[in-house]
């Protein structure tokens, strides 16, 4: 079994996903499925898991990638836990270093192949500096911030990790899970009402594109639409979701092979609360 897999290579895997899109769907979700059950469920690397929220979400390169909402004791223990106490948490569950090769080489592999930040073209987007704040600085030790304005400006992180000059560049990860899942990931620990309000609404409640949403909205207000009978509704609503949507060779695999696009532990009643005019 090929341990390391070199992301910038056109390799038969690569083929295989290109060519079966649904089980290149399907092993994501199994492989999910699995992570949560035997890995952080049962080898607890996070603490016992008390609640999860799981969002699917496609970019334009078309794989899947998740957003997760995970409600451990550890994080239920900060609201009345000291300073060293957090910072405890955070050390022992969170780890932004590049460990040397002499001292670990097998996770040196694994976080140098997945955790390393590259700038892309997606990086700046009309800034003039990375908008995920690569490179980091240096911390000498893992520290807490009080201040609002900065903890908006880090995009919700309430907290710098201890980082040495060769580790500006590592993105934040859990060595158990990443021995496991083998992929990139970013973690983070969520410990006041802003920063759980920011990744809320910055990911996990992320809406269809605005232009998708004005096209439905002038649709269902135009007078063909509302004289219309049932089924042609529908064929209008599909037809105007086809031009303005678009949808990756798996996502459109985990919609027609009915695998979750989200999960959670509890249930949830969903409430509207766009006004009136943007409402779909």
């Amino acid at each position: 079994m090929q341990s390391y897999v070199n992301l910038h290579k056109e390799s038969q895997e690569c083929n295989n996903v290109k060519n079966d899109p649904l089980m290149a769907a399907m092993a994501f979700q199994q492989r999910w499925n699995g992570l949560l059950k035997h890995v952080i469920r049962a080898k607890k690397p996070l603490g016992r898991v008390l609640d999860v929220f799981a969002r699917v979400e496609f970019q334009a390169r078309g794989s899947p990638h998740m957003h997760i909402f995970l409600w451990t004791e550890l994080g239920n223990s900060l609201i009345s836990s000291g300073y060293e106490h957090i910072i405890h948490v955070i050390n022992s569950t969170i780890s932004t270093t590049l460990p040397s090769e002499n001292e670990d080489p097998h996770m040196q592999k694994l976080v140098s192949c997945f955790q390393v930040h590259k700038h892309s073209f997606t990086c700046k987007k009309g800034r003039k500096t990375c908008r995920f704040d690569y490179p980091r600085r240096t911390c000498l030790k893992t520290r807490l911030c009080n201040d609002p304005d900065v903890i908006i400006h880090h995009r919700g992180r309430f907290y710098e990790t201890r980082r040495t000059s060769n580790d500006m560049w590592v993105n934040a990860y859990n060595p158990v899970i990443l021995q496991h899942w083998r992929a990139n990931m970013d973690k983070q620990l969520v410990g006041n009402a802003e920063s759980c309000a920011f990744y809320i609404c910055k990911y996990i409640c992320k809406a269809e594109p605005d232009e998708l949403r004005e096209t439905l909205h002038a649709l269902f207000e135009s007078s063909h639409f509302q004289t219309a009978d049932f089924r042609r509704r529908l064929i209008m609503i599909g037809t105007s979701v086809l031009k303005k949507r678009k949808i990756s060779a798996q996502e459109a695999m985990y919609r027609l092979g009915g695998l979750k696009m989200y999960e959670s532990s509890r249930h949830v009643l969903n409430i509207n609360t766009l006004p009136k005019q943007k409402k779909i």
